[in-house]
């Protein structure tokens, strides 16, 4: 009994004896095991920041991927309306490339419906050459070019065919005609002049020649109409190198319009087209002399006359006392005579007229074949000028219908007349030449003052 209690004892005393040394050991003896428990501390009083942290960083990687997916949502919308899109485009160009080919295809029409027509315009030229010609050859010259052209070509032909027609012999003027399309057209050529071919004169008559036929080319030498006239005749210039074209009594057709030319009052018999007036074609800046030699029976007499002076006339004293006169009228311009070449009979001949500025400085010349003094009716006097040509800076341009006027409405006629100038003389006037005088010492028309130019002031 004793041993048993004895060894209670000894057991609960082992048992008090374990636990406390234990915990001494743990609080002195092992200094690791105290740094541990006060690491442990702090680890404890940290768990609840980590644990805001991760919340945070769960919250934004949540954000970031609601924006990537939202960014994803949006790529897939905008590759959905790029895919509409192309598919629109697509049936876009297909009807642009349809539209095309219909284009493609009606200019490929028009353009052998352009060509066809201009085939049929050129047979239809043809044809009315042909008329023309024989009618000529068959001497029906009272039948007009209008006409002519209102027959049946074939009809026209057979008809001329018929043995009860007896052939003439060769007509020297349809022949001479003939003649003269080559040489008109290689003028025309020479001069540069290419919106125009001479098919045909018909008949060389007086200082003209019909009736007559222009073809009208464009600018790639195509037909592109049709000039007709009973008449032809042609006009020189030789102080404004021009020679111009004069058409009578016709009518020109484009693209199946037939219009009379300027002036035109008379409806042919058929009504079916108007025809009249005068159309003038102007080529400038020509030498004039190669024309008249080569078709001087279509030219006017005093264009052929070669004469500028009658040796009548001191030409230093006539331009003197004229721009003596001129210089009185300054209210109705400042003219001025630059060139004169010499009178005949009451024409200045080859004269050049400068018109001056408020500086004195030229500002358009006028060079004209002839020139005629004439009282004016309602009062002062006029300056008549033929055949000629206005020069303004780079611009020349031919008088209208051949005629230029200068009016000076208060201009003295009877101090005019009073000086004897060529056409306005009361009795003999001083300043003709005296007889006997040689032509140079009165500035004849090989003299300096005969063709004296007014210098350039300014």
């Amino acid at each position: 009994m004793t041993r048993g209690l004895i060894l209670a004892a000894l057991g609960a005393l082992a048992v008090g004896c374990g636990r406390a040394p234990g915990s001494e050991e743990a609080a002195a003896g092992s200094p690791d095991a105290a740094a541990g428990g006060a690491a442990a501390a702090p680890r404890q009083a940290s768990s609840p920041a980590r644990e805001e942290v991760g919340e945070g960083a769960a919250s934004a990687d949540a954000a970031e991927r609601a924006a990537l997916l939202a960014s994803l949502d949006r790529a897939r919308q905008e590759a959905e309306d790029a895919r509409a899109e192309a598919v629109l485009l697509r049936s876009q160009v297909s009807e642009l490339q349809a539209e095309r080919s219909a284009a493609e295809a009606e200019a490929l029409r028009l353009a052998e419906e352009l060509a066809r027509r201009d085939a049929l315009l050129l047979q239809r030229q043809q044809e009315l050459v042909a008329i023309a010609e024989l009618a000529a050859l068959a001497g029906e010259e009272e039948l007009s070019f209008e006409t002519l052209a209102q027959l049946d070509p074939d009809a026209a032909v057979r008809s001329l065919q018929g043995p009860e027609l007896t052939q003439p012999g060769p007509d020297p003027a349809v022949e001479r005609a003939e003649g003269m399309v080559p040489v008109l057209q290689g003028l025309l050529l020479a001069e540069g002049v290419r919106g125009w071919q001479v098919v045909t004169l018909g008949r060389l008559g007086t200082r003209a020649a019909g009736p007559v036929v222009l073809r009208v080319l464009d600018e790639r030498g195509r037909p592109a109409g049709l000039v007709a006239a009973e008449r032809l005749r042609l006009e020189a210039s030789r102080a404004g190198r021009t020679v111009t074209l004069v058409l009578e009594e016709g009518r020109e057709e484009r693209v199946g319009v037939s219009l009379p030319f300027e002036g035109a009052l008379s409806v042919e018999a058929s009504g079916a087209h108007l025809r009249g007036g005068v159309r003038r074609i102007e080529v400038t800046g020509v030498a004039v002399e190669p024309w008249l030699e080569a078709l001087p029976e279509l030219f006017r007499e005093q264009d052929l006359r070669p004469a500028l002076d009658d040796g009548l006339w001191d030409l230093v004293a006539v331009r003197q006392e004229l721009n003596r006169l001129l210089a009185e009228q300054e209210a109705t311009g400042r003219w001025r005579l630059g060139g004169l070449g010499g009178v005949v009979g009451t024409e200045l001949r080859d004269v050049q007229l400068v018109e001056l500025d408020a500086e004195g400085r030229p500002a358009r010349r006028l060079f004209a074949d002839r020139l005629v003094l004439e009282s004016n009716p309602a009062g002062g006097l006029r300056l008549r000028l033929h055949d000629g040509v206005q020069h303004r800076g780079q611009e020349q341009t031919p008088f209208l219908e051949g005629r230029f006027t200068i009016a000076l409405p208060r201009a003295d006629a009877a101090a005019w007349r009073s000086v004897g100038l060529p056409g306005m003389e009361l009795e003999e006037s001083s300043l003709r030449r005296a007889p006997g005088a040689p032509e140079g010492s009165a500035g004849g028309p090989s003299g300096e003052a005969g063709g004296a130019i007014l210098p350039d002031r300014g």
